[in-house]
């Protein structure tokens, strides 16, 4: 079995990717020479790992006050524009922007990378 047959298929079992997209690349690999199979590899694994939005939500009382989403490149340099009571403030809530940013850098598929919930309010912020 050919080195990127067995690539896709570990990125299958390890969950990176679903039967469809394996079954997609598979099929890829039958159609072009190795070297070519190689770069489209290269080509949907950087793809799949590229999100899209940072989507912040803000429920106060149990209604919903925000529910934006930014482009992940511009949320990952507004980051760096944190004024520096800002941050101290979310420090002091256990809440490290530096760790925030690589959690960013290194998510693999959507999901929820922050939750903080206080009295009657909710901030969520996740990648999808």
């Amino acid at each position: 079995m050919s080195e990127e047959r067995m690539r896709i298929l570990n990125m299958l079992q390890e969950g990176k990717i679903n039967a469809e997209e394996a079954e997609i690349l598979l099929s890829a690999l039958a159609k072009h020479d190795l070297s070519d199979s190689a770069a489209d590899l290269k080509s949907f694994q950087a793809e799949k790992k590229q999100k899209k939005h940072l989507r912040i939500i803000v429920n106060e009382k149990g209604k919903e006050k925000v529910n934006m989403a930014l482009p992940l490149g511009i949320a990952k340099t507004m980051l760096n524009f944190i004024p520096g009571p800002a941050r101290a403030k979310l420090a002091e809530n256990e809440i490290n922007l530096d760790e925030l940013n690589q959690s960013l850098e290194d998510l693999a598929e959507e999901r929820e990378i922050l939750r903080v919930e206080d009295d009657d309010e909710t901030v969520i912020i996740k990648v999808e």
